[in-house]
């Protein structure tokens, strides 16, 4: 793939996950992350549009996606030496601050390692 594709491959893993969320489809929300977590091994950053619309408009406070997005965010600032845009530390609606608080607990309990799409599954109903 193109490297100039992978925002936009980014963003539709986002929207695929947001839409299995609001139909209830959790085998295909997990299929999405394992992609993300495959995807984001070949990127060097994420993009600031991937950030701010899964953020802003693909994930829910607390949810598996937006938990993801924000750890892996941390993880490339860690490990990588990429920042986290400026606009990350404006206040991106309701509980951002607060999964941005416990995204860091997470970062910093696994020793600043890197998740696995596995930590972010959402339960499979039978």
């Amino acid at each position: 793939m193109p490297e100039s594709w992978k925002p936009e491959y980014q963003l539709l893993l986002a929207r695929a996950w947001a839409f299995a969320e609001d139909r209830k489809v959790p085998g295909m929300q997990n299929n999405v992350m394992k992609q993300f977590f495959l995807d984001t091994q070949e990127v060097q950053d994420l993009s600031q549009a991937v950030l701010q619309d899964t953020l802003r408009r693909y994930s829910t406070v607390g949810s598996a996606r937006r938990r993801a997005v924000l750890e892996e965010a941390l993880w490339l600032e860690e490990k990588k030496g990429s920042k986290l845009p400026d606009g990350l530390k404006v206040n991106l609606g309701a509980g951002f601050s607060y999964d941005m608080v416990e995204a860091r607990k997470v970062f910093e309990k696994r020793k600043k390692g890197r998740g696995k799409a596995e930590l972010y599954y959402v339960k499979v109903p039978g």
